[in-house]
């Protein structure tokens, strides 16, 4: 009759929510998974950001090294000529030679 009829209807009820229940604890274990790798994704992120600003200032400090030692080689090359220009250059021992040659020819020719 009507007890039997909710008593019927209590136990399908009570069945259904076990088996929401479950369900529930198995979507909340996937959702705590799924939060694992976000969090795994989230530090591997962090670091990779870290990782870039690392290279980031190295690339710098050594774009910073590269120019410093161009303006050096800038400024021993301008010292150099600067030096060669300054120094009376000797003849070279050929020249000397050469020039010999030439006043004993022009010699010989009057």
């Amino acid at each position: 009759s009507a007890l039997y009829f909710l008593s019927q209807e209590n136990q399908r009820a009570s069945s259904k929510l076990g088996t929401m229940n479950t369900q529930l604890g198995e979507v909340e274990m996937e959702l705590n998974g799924l939060k694992n790798v976000l969090y795994q994704a989230e530090s591997q992120v962090t670091r990779n950001t870290n990782d870039l600003d690392t290279m980031q200032q190295k690339y710098k400090m050594t774009q910073e090294e590269t120019e410093r030692i161009q303006q050096e080689i800038v400024q021993e090359e301008h010292q150099l000529l600067v030096a060669r220009l300054s120094v009376p250059t000797e003849d070279s021992a050929a020249r000397v030679r050469m020039r010999s040659l030439h006043e004993s020819l022009s010699h010989a020719e009057v």
